[in-house]
C-alpha cells in the first residue's frame, strides 16, 4: 500500500481532484465491479494498490474522466 500512497502524492501534486478520486472513488468502483463480476476484467477498472506508477494502477478508458485526462496528468508526473 505504501507505493500507492507514493503514487497518489505525486498525482496530488499535479491535480488534486484526481488524487482524490483515486483516493476516494476507485476503490469503491473496483469493489462493485468484483462483486457484480466475481472478478476482475479488462473492461472494468482494475485498481493495482501495488503499481507504483499511473499508468499501472488501473485502466484509464475505464474511468468516467477518460483516458485523456488520466493520460495528461501521468505526462505532468513523468516529465
Amino acid at each position: 500500500m505504501h507505493l500507492y500512497a507514493e503514487m497518489i502524492n505525486k498525482v496530488k501534486e499535479v491535480n488534486r481532484q484526481a488524487a482524490l478520486i483515486m483516493v476516494r472513488k476507485l476503490p469503491l468502483i473496483n469493489q462493485r465491479m468484483n462483486t457484480l463480476y466475481g472478478r476482475y476484467d479488462s473492461d472494468h477498472i482494475t485498481l493495482t494498490p501495488s503499481a507504483s506508477m499511473l499508468t499501472e494502477a488501473f485502466t484509464w478508458h475505464n474511468t468516467p474522466q477518460g483516458y485523456d485526462y488520466w493520460k495528461s496528468i501521468s505526462d505532468k508526473i513523468n516529465h
